[in-house]
């Protein structure tokens, strides 16, 4: 069971290391019975993307949220990990050209942009290059790392050349992991459990951000976010829908694809881990031989009319977490 950006750790084990075995072990390769992505950012989250240019407030309160954010927003730009949670749309295996895209739809098209810059003298906007060191420090990343300075200076040395050598990294982490595949003998064994904001009557809310458009005209007061670089202002405008606050729905499931067994639940980013959903996802993956490929929900209703609830079963062993298990599906 793989949360979040895990979910990405156990995909790069699967194709560096899952069909070579364990030295511990004869077999040829690892068992595994099967494998559950739970709000797994499968290709990039934009709010990376936000956190790297505006930094990030984990408590929405003034004085409180500042003082415990302060730590993770000063040195979180070293972390290799947040640049490997660029939205995918963005990985080129050399520059801005749809030819050198590393990742595509199921048409085979360039998948679109989640984020854009819109100059004021053109109608259509440009693809932002957020693995260009040079255009994240004109947006502003370049003051992040000079508070660095004092503290890591032999060890980041020059900012635009340490910068960049973390996003080429993490570019070609991406591009690996665009190419990615189940093994075939963990087709119908793979589940991927998405959140999902709701209200009371499981309407979705527009929590997560799913598009970022930057412009630099002269005037922008609605703008979401502003910062002015050296050379002129820039507007940011963040645009939200459904998803877990972090990840955006359809990125979490697979973009719904044919032939992938996937759930979406009513629950935040982290409170999904006490959710119903998980644990009957979790009891049915543990249970069943091979998800239904033809039917998604087929084999999870098959489950249910066979055992009963799974949640009331798996509550008797879990009693001291019953409290915790009580947003609606």
């Amino acid at each position: 069971m793989a949360h979040s950006i895990w979910g990405l750790v156990v995909k790069h084990w699967l194709q560096d290391h899952y069909n070579k075995g364990c030295k511990s072990s004869k077999e040829t390769k690892a068992q595994v019975r099967g494998i559950l992505f739970v709000t797994t950012p499968n290709f990039g989250a934009p709010i990376a993307f936000r956190y790297i240019v505006e930094g990030i407030q984990i408590i929405n309160f003034p004085i409180l949220g500042d003082f415990i954010s302060r730590g993770i927003n000063k040195y979180g730009v070293t972390f290799d990990s947040l640049y490997e949670l660029l939205p995918f749309s963005h990985s080129y295996s050399e520059n801005l050209t749809k030819k050198n895209m590393c990742f595509r739809d199921a048409s085979g098209e360039p998948m679109d942009p989640n984020i854009v810059y819109q100059p004021f003298w053109r109608d259509q906007p440009e693809v932002v290059d957020v693995f260009d060191a040079a255009v994240l420090f004109e947006l502003g990343v370049e003051e992040r790392f000079a508070s660095l300075q004092n503290d890591f200076s032999q060890e980041i040395g020059n900012p635009l050349h340490y910068l960049q050598n973390k996003l080429n990294n993490a570019r070609k982490v991406i591009c690996k992991l665009s190419s990615f595949q189940i093994p075939p003998d963990l087709e119908g064994k793979t589940f991927y459990l998405a959140g999902r904001i709701a209200d009371k009557e499981n309407i979705s809310e527009k929590k997560t951000l799913l598009w970022v458009m930057i412009t630099s005209k002269t005037k922008s007061d609605d703008a979401d976010y502003k910062y002015r670089s050296n050379k002129k202002n820039y507007y940011f405008y963040f645009t939200n829908g459904p998803g877990d606050r972090t990840v955006p729905v359809n990125i979490a499931r697979y973009f719904d694809t044919p032939n992938i067994a996937s759930r979406v639940t009513n629950a935040g980013h982290m409170e999904i881990l006490s959710s119903n959903a998980f644990f009957e996802v979790a009891a049915l993956i543990a249970s069943a031989d091979r998800l239904n490929k033809d039917n998604r929900y087929g084999a999870f209703a098959t489950f249910l009319a066979s055992s009963g609830s799974p949640s009331q079963s798996l509550l008797k062993d879990f009693a001291g977490v019953k409290e915790h298990i009580n947003l609606v599906d």
